[in-house]
């Protein structure tokens, strides 16, 4: 009796072991098929086009229809064959000032741009080579973003606007275009250290500040008179010019300019 049941078991076991088998082939087979239709639907069904555009702003100054129409060329198109450089391409000229820009797709059919802006460093006033104020139109205004980028805004998307220093543009060649690199960010950072070194080394804060394109020389007005420097020479030279200006003709001998720019002498007006 014992060997009987003994003899079922194994029976029992053998035909569990070659079903388990079957089975799992057939798991298998269902898996690789759910696959090749998942596969299949991503690569071939039109459900899988492009057809929305969602842009991620995280700054009212992000003009989110100027970017859904440059990347507009793309609708329609499979979004798993479509390439992020190629997003990237058209996305970027469309927003002066961009910092950074990341591009996710969000399958079946939507492209999520995610877009961040370089801050606004500066409120610009572009003078035409007559001396007259050329912005970009009365309904926007010129402002300088923190890579040099020369952009226009109206007044209402700029939350520190009233804030901003200002920076007059001057000395063109060509007549600056909005989006393009005003002043290269070596340039500013220049400005901007010399700035903190007339307050830190000599109690002496800057109301406005006039850079010249062509020259590459910008002045830094005080209450007083004004500083003149330039991009080619030492900053550390131009300042201890100053120092010597100010131990030897004392801070009221100007009532204009002192220029710090020449290497053998120091001119003030």
């Amino acid at each position: 009796m014992f060997e009987r049941w003994q003899r079922l078991v194994v029976r029992v076991q053998r035909r569990w072991t070659t079903m388990r088998r079957t089975l799992l082939i057939w798991a298998c087979v269902f898996v690789f098929g759910i696959g090749c239709v998942v596969v299949g639907l991503l690569l071939f069904s039109p459900l899988a086009q492009l057809r929305e555009i969602s842009v991620v702003r995280h700054d009212p100054r992000v003009d989110v229809e100027q970017v859904a129409r440059a990347l507009a060329p793309l609708r329609k198109r499979h979004l798993f064959f479509l390439s992020l450089p190629e997003v990237r391409a058209l996305a970027e000229p469309a927003v002066p000032g961009l910092k950074r820009i990341d591009i996710d797709k969000d399958y079946p059919s939507r492209l999520v741009v995610d877009v961040e802006l370089h801050p606004l460093i500066a409120r610009l006033e572009i003078e035409s080579p007559q001396g007259e104020a050329a912005g970009s139109g009365a309904v926007s205004v010129d402002y300088l973003a923190a890579d040099g980028t020369y952009v226009a805004y109206q007044s209402a998307l700029v939350e520190n606007a009233a804030t901003l220093p200002v920076i007059r543009i001057t000395d063109w060649a060509a007549r600056p275009v909005v989006g393009s690199l005003l002043i290269e960010p070596e340039f500013i950072v220049m400005i901007d250290k010399t700035e903190r070194q007339l307050l830190d080394q000599f109690g002496q804060k800057i109301t406005t500040r006039t850079v010249f394109l062509r020259s590459q020389e910008f002045h830094l007005h005080m209450a007083t008179y004004a500083l003149w420097f330039d991009r080619r020479s030492p900053l550390e030279e131009q300042l201890q010019r100053y120092r010597l200006y100010l131990e030897h003709a004392g801070p009221t001998a100007a009532a204009e300019y002192v220029d710090l720019r020449l290497a053998d002498r120091i001119i003030y007006k």
